[in-house]
Formats: structure tokens, C-alpha cells, sequence
């Protein structure tokens, strides 16, 4: 069990960085567009 709780815990947290990478991925193309438009 211990294996797998280990296994789970790093799912987890490699989600969890996937997520917060891609909301700033999002967030930085959303400025980008704006600072564009704006020329």
C-alpha cells in the first residue's frame, strides 16, 4: 500500500502543477492578446 499511496501522492501533485501551469499559460495569452490589441 505504501507503494501505492507514494505513486498517488505524485499523480496528485504533478496534476496539481499541470493545472497552476496551464492557468498561467492562460493568463499570460489573455494579457498578451489585450497588450496587442491595444497597439
Amino acid at each position: 500500500m505504501k507503494g501505492f499511496e507514494l505513486v498517488f501522492e505524485t499523480t496528485v501533485v504533478n496534476l496539481a502543477t499541470a493545472t497552476l501551469r496551464l492557468r498561467s499559460v492562460t493568463k499570460v495569452e489573455k494579457t498578451g492578446f489585450k497588450s496587442e490589441a491595444n497597439k
